[in-house]
């Protein structure tokens, strides 16, 4: 589809058929390409004006970042969707505050697992390889 997509110069066409790529490199976890395609078909959206598109790619191409741990690169994706496209401010704002709940949680039942294990005087296995 791409190569069709290019030799014809359907650029929109082209545009799905590398954001397809990418999205199928990402649920292969395959994170390095995701990013190469994403950050192929974003040009083309921003050309022909596809901000459904642009915004979605954006928000992939920012998890792509998160999962090899470029936050910085993450964080930075994701804010320029709310200074271009400024209603998706909230939804970025939201996703920042799940993230932030989710990791005080996980600390808290963390701390909590650790005082239960003291106070019934257990002591920790030691971990075991298996392969």
């Amino acid at each position: 589809m791409l190569k069709i997509s290019q030799e014809i110069g359907s650029i929109d066409t082209e545009m799905v058929a590398l954001d397809c790529i990418a999205s199928a490199h990402k649920k292969l976890e395959k994170y390095s390409q995701t990013i190469e395609y994403y950050q192929k078909a974003l040009p083309i959206a921003r050309e022909i004006r596809d901000w459904k598109r642009e915004i979605g790619i954006l928000i992939n191409l920012g998890f792509a970042y998160l999962k090899l741990k470029n936050y910085i690169k993450a964080l930075l994706t994701w804010l320029s969707i709310s200074f271009k496209h400024r209603f998706a401010l909230p939804i970025i704002l939201g996703i920042f505050i799940l993230l932030i709940i989710v990791g005080f949680f996980y600390l808290v039942i963390y701390a909590l697992a650790i005082l239960v294990t003291r106070k019934l005087g257990l002591k920790p296995r030691p971990f075991r390889a298996t392969f």
